[in-house]
């Protein structure tokens, strides 16, 4: 593996295939070693993965002069766990990183909170209907569903997107969450919404095994996108701020 560019094909072909890690970890390890590849080479042809080495990472690090101090431990971290997987993979004994220790030092900050009265009134939100026709009743039950298993769980938009009607146990009354780098655990469900939810869906459980949650309980599909758009809309009414808006689990 003589060029950096193939390196960095490689490496993520194995983090896809070999290290299963989620969709989201991939775009980052992309995007931080593009980056990496794009000072590297400059306006030259693309430059041997030997040539990688401790001078190069300190201008790399040196010229992050607008980066804030966790993009740039980011960025060296992903590209010392490219360069680890090549010598335990292909060329032993050829991580001119190894021991290798970032000097760059990151804040540490208060956690966020929202306030009772809020959570109180983005929960209400939720619950308020746009009609009564059965699609907005459905509407409005998916809605509450979404809203109050993401504030009592604290999963994540793309595990709840992710909920099969199949993974829901109501005998032992738990969730089997699917969450970042295929990892599974189970998360008790302490809400009435997913239950009414349960109740809205047209045809019996059992037939939909690998049926979206959410999704049958409309006709239409829900992305990830839609899921955060939707919660974010829901909030505004409630008072909950925006501009690096605070997650639901943090408010939990």
């Amino acid at each position: 593996m003589q060029h950096l560019s193939t390196a960095i094909t490689w490496f993520l072909g194995h983090c896809t295939v070999h290290r299963k890690l989620s969709p989201h970890t991939l775009k980052a390890y992309k995007h931080d070693l593009s980056h990496f590849s794009i000072f590297a080479i400059g306006t030259g042809k693309d430059i041997s993965t030997a040539s990688v080495n401790r001078p190069l990472v300190h201008r790399r690090l040196a010229s992050m002069t607008e980066a804030k101090p966790r993009k740039t431990r980011r960025r060296l971290a992903t590209l010392k766990s490219m360069l680890s997987s090549l010598e335990r993979h292909v060329t032993p004994g050829s991580n001119p990183l190894a021991g290798f220790r970032s000097e760059i030092k990151v804040g540490t900050s208060l956690p966020r909170t929202v306030a009772r009265t809020t959570v109180k009134s983005l929960l209400r939100s939720a619950r308020q209907s746009n009609g009564k026709q059965p699609t907005a009743t459905n509407r409005t039950v998916r809605d509450t569903a979404l809203i109050e298993v993401l504030f009592s769980t604290g999963m994540r938009v793309s595990e709840v997107v992710a909920v099969n009607v199949g993974h829901i146990d109501m005998d032992r009354l738990t969730i089997q969450v699917h969450g970042k780098g295929n990892r599974e655990r189970q998360s008790p469900i302490v809400c009435d919404a997913l239950r009414e939810a349960l109740d809205y869906i047209p045809v019996p459980i059992f037939e939909l095994s690998r049926g979206r949650l959410l999704r049958e309980c409309m006709t239409n599909t829900i992305s990830q996108h839609w899921q955060t758009k939707n919660a974010r809309k829901k909030a505004n009414p409630a008072g909950v701020p925006q501009g690096g808006s605070v997650p639901l689990e943090e408010a939990a």
